[in-house]
């Protein structure tokens, strides 16, 4: 897949805060990478978020699969766009997801 400037520039942007909020980063080398694939994988104690950078938000027959991560426990697939910035820092600041349902059981539970 292609990237341009911007492109680059979204996903530095969101590296960064990650790497300087305590998420490890993993990003697939673009060269490789398929549209359903994630940009950005992040681990955080026991959160993995398994993410989608976008520079504007994709038309409706072209989202990401984001929803096949939903019945694994700890794991949250996002779609983010540079419009989401608020949320972005709110879930990497936090440094676990910020619903609750995507928190991994708690041991003993």
């Amino acid at each position: 897949m292609r990237l341009g400037p911007k492109e680059y520039e979204w996903i530095e942007r969101v590296t960064s805060r990650a790497v300087a909020d305590g998420w490890q980063v993993y990003q697939p080398s673009t060269a490789r990478q398929r549209q359903h694939d994630p940009t950005l994988i992040l681990t955080h104690v026991s959160s993995v978020l398994m993410v989608w950078l976008r520079s504007a938000r994709p038309r409706p027959d072209r989202q990401p699969p984001i929803e096949r991560f939903a019945s694994m426990p700890g794991v949250k697939g996002v779609l983010w766009c540079p419009s989401d910035w608020a949320q972005v820092q709110l879930t990497l600041t936090a440094g676990r997801f910020p619903d609750p349902e995507f928190l991994p059981p708690k041991a003993g539970a």
